[in-house]
């Protein structure tokens, strides 16, 4: 948010093996203002307690776009492995591209 962090807990991770997730920002509000989402510094952190990943929004290809997909975020073991993607949406990206995530763990894997 723009009052601090927000922060998102997984539970009984063991019962979500290869588990699949997007991670996004979507910049919201009564009028969203592009320019204050592009200069937002909007950085994503993922720790497990043992591993941290990050992700920080590269606004060179930002055109205004009211989503940020960070990454795709896979449940591994006790762990997870994250795919930083950076890419942006006008629409809602899961709704959008639902399958993003899934297709971009198959295409690595192969």
């Amino acid at each position: 948010g723009d009052k601090g962090a927000e922060t998102i807990t997984f539970h009984n991770v063991e019962s979500q093996q290869d588990n699949v997730y997007m991670i996004f920002v979507q910049n919201y509000g009564y009028n969203p203002s592009p320019a204050e989402f592009k200069s937002s510094a909007a950085h994503i952190t993922i720790t497990d307690g043992l591993v941290n990943s990050n992700a920080d929004m590269s606004a060179d290809s930002y055109n205004g776009e009211k989503n940020w997909v960070a990454g795709c975020l896979k449940i591994v073991g006790n762990s997870y492995d994250f795919q930083p993607l950076n890419v942006f949406f006008n629409s809602q990206p899961d709704e959008e591209v639902p399958d993003m995530c899934l297709d971009s763990w198959i295409s690595s894997n192969n």
